[in-house]
């Protein structure tokens, strides 16, 4: 159910690991594809004298081309062939077009699009675009566009084309989706790549001697933003790797020289505003104004009066609604909180160059060359993994991020020797006061300035839902170097898994593939011996709650930690753990993560331990009502469906 393929190129060995549960793909009939011939000079099949793809055992298209709109052309054509209905579902909902097609689900989802103006954008930044950039999203929407006209009876019937533009929507789509929000209640596109794996290894830590780098991104089982794998080679670029369903371009991969895996990371490179309250003034006074009153008036009146018009499918027909559409120079108006208009600051929000970033880091051929891709600083996010033959290991922190300062909040006095009390200031995770100038980002934070580790003495880099200061062992990097607003981060028990194995000698390429279809449970090995110190440490609320409660300790008790497919006490523990965090969220500012729920039990927090044995009793009656015993096997429950094959999967998230 899944495939790893490894690349050795010149002393530097890439694995990318793409697992089918994740991210399907629908293949052409034939293994290879035949170019049709050409009616003249203006006919988009002419292009095929300058690309050709061919198919191998998997489907996977490798595309060459004499130049990059070529490439782009023969890429779309071959993306149309694989999976064209969800691509131009993404498209859709990029553009806010989808609830059209697809019904009130996706109303709020197309609201949101145009508010976040993506396809306006887009069509602005592309009539500005460098020729690569045009290339690019010009030949792929010519590609696309020609396998509609060449196969009719497979285009969905609400399929009306590809805008070159709407790459460029669907990119801004993905990068913004990754963006803290921090309104709450109000409608977002939540990322739908929210993991990832990525590590590299050192010559140090390598058997061969060779660097070696791990790429396996994660996604969502749907939704508009899938991987896809791909080879693409043209005259400069020759590289394989991974990109989503409807981009020109690879993401994440390698070429003969090296390679880069991209995870995401959570740096704050976003804000909301409440933005000041603004009094209509006198028609007679407009000359009186000065210029920042001006522009507040503009953008005010801009917001009170301007919509966007999109449409959704009912039984009856389609409704016609309108939504607020105003960019204020912070970024949209997104929403409204106590009656204040709320504009959302992102770093990068009008910045189009990172189709063509991503092309230049492809065609590096070094470190330097990559780093000077890096240094252009159109990814607004990331952690970047990076190895080479020359046995170089790097890993970048990237955000796109202005500084701020920490204000105190009003009345707050400066803290002094005679002063115990903490000074409180404002929560950047939380809506500012748009008329406090001092909340307002300062200079742009520099690529070269962000936290960057070259070679660790470790041999090793990872980044596994981490910090920077815990991607290896005995780092420079500290968490006391960096203002702590910038990291939203937190080191993940899969991090800290990684860690663990990466740090205990030197390994094949063989021993890092095997790793990432590891099925120990990390957070297992800490929870499950507290919870059952638990159990005996209260024995009267085990005695008192479900009769099936101490069978379900017992099974947990026997689990060796590994979710493999005729495990039982993974089933348990997964019920569990999923009850447990549910009763426990309430207990914690922010949504814990599995390390710090790990924490709290280990640590004995009040209240906690309770929480725990009360999760066990839910769950024993939940599996009491669904299945005639507790015994279980994980396969039973955790299985891949595709059609009518249904097959059971290993592992966890």
């Amino acid at each position: 159910m899944s495939r790893t393929e490894t690349g050795t190129r010149l002393g530097a060995q890439f694995i990318l690991c793409f697992v089918s549960l994740l991210a399907e793909a629908q293949y052409a009939d034939d293994p290879a594809f035949v170019s049709p011939e050409p009616q003249g000079v203006g006919d988009p099949a002419y292009v095929w004298r300058e690309a050709t793809i061919y198919r191998d055992a998997w489907g996977t298209p490798h595309v060459y081309a004499d130049n990059f709109r070529a490439l782009a052309f023969a890429f779309g054509y071959a993306q149309a062939d694989d999976h064209l209905e969800a691509m131009l579902s993404a498209y859709w909902i990029a553009t806010g077009r989808a609830a059209a097609v697809f019904g009130e689900t996706y109303a709020d989802s197309d609201a949101f699009s145009l508010m976040m103006g993506h396809g306006e954008l887009a069509a602005e930044a592309l009539a500005n675009a460098d020729l690569l950039t045009r290339d690019l999203c010009e030949g792929f929407a010519e590609g696309v566009n020609s396998w509609l006209v060449r196969h009719p009876k497979r285009v969905p019937e609400w399929a009306d084309g590809v805008h070159p533009a709407d790459v460029l929507a669907l990119w801004h789509c993905y990068l913004t989706s990754l963006a803290p929000f921090d309104l709450p209640g109000a409608y977002r596109r939540h990322p739908l790549t929210p993991s990832a794996n990525a590590w590299a290894i050192g010559p140090p830590r390598s058997q061969t001697g060779e660097a070696i780098l791990v790429i396996n991104p994660h996604q969502a089982h749907d939704g508009p933003f899938r991987w896809y794998e791909a080879h693409l080679v043209t005259a400069d670029m020759n590289v394989a790797g991974a990109t989503l369903f409807g981009l020109p371009v690879i993401l994440q991969g390698h070429n003969d020289a090296l390679g880069w895996a991209l995870a995401p990371n959570k740096p704050d490179f976003a804000d909301m505003y409440l933005e000041p309250q603004i009094q209509l003034p006198d028609p007679r006074r407009l000359g009186d104004l000065s210029r920042q009153e001006m522009s507040e008036l503009a953008w005010f009146t801009e917001a009170m009066t301007e919509t966007r018009t999109y449409f959704v499918k009912t039984p009856s027909g389609f409704d016609e609604r309108e939504v607020r559409y105003c960019q204020t120079p912070r970024g949209p108006v997104i929403g409204q909180q106590g009656g204040r208009f709320c504009s959302y600051l992102i770093g990068g929000y009008r910045d189009f160059g990172g189709l063509s970033q991503l092309v230049e880091m492809a065609g590096a051929q070094d470190l330097d060359q990559f780093i000077e891709a890096l240094e252009r600083h159109q990814l607004p996010c990331f952690h970047i993994v990076y190895a080479d033959r020359d046995g170089n290991i790097l890993y970048r922190y990237n955000a796109k991020l202005g500084a701020k300062r920490m204000v105190p909040l009003p009345g707050a006095t400066v803290r002094g020797e005679a002063d115990p009390e903490p000074i409180s200031y404002y929560d950047w995770t939380q809506p500012l006061p748009g008329e406090d100038l001092r909340l307002t980002w300062g200079d742009p934070i520099p690529a070269s300035a962000l936290p960057t580790i070259l070679n660790p003495p470790a041999g090793y880099v990872q980044a596994c839902e981490t910090l920077p200061w815990n991607v290896s062992d005995d780092l420079e990097c500290r968490p006391e170097d960096w203002p702590e607003w910038i990291f939203q981060d937190r080191d993940s028990l899969r991090a800290q898994r990684v860690r663990s194995l990466l740090r205990t000698g030197a390994r094949s390429s063989h021993e890092m593939q095997s790793m990432l279809y590891d099925v120990v449970v990390p957070a297992a090995v800490d929870a499950v011996p507290r919870l059952l110190e638990t159990a005996d440490a209260y024995p009267e609320l085990v005695l008192d709650s479900h009769p099936d409660v101490p069978e379900a300790l017992d099974l947990l008790d026997q689990w060796n930690y590994v979710a493999d497919t005729d495990s039982v006490g993974m089933t348990l523990f997964h019920l569990w753990w999923n009850a447990f965090r549910s009763l426990a969220a309430p207990t914690f500012d922010k949504e814990p993560n599995d390390a710090a729920l790990v924490a709290q039990l280990s640590e004995a927090a009040p209240g906690i331990q309770e929480l725990a044995l009360e999760a066990v009793a839910d769950v024993a009656r939940a599996m009491r009502n669904e299945f005639p015993s507790l015994i279980v096997p994980w396969g039973d429950v955790h299985t891949l469906r595709r059609g009518e094959r249904d097959a059971p999967v290993a592992g966890a998230s």
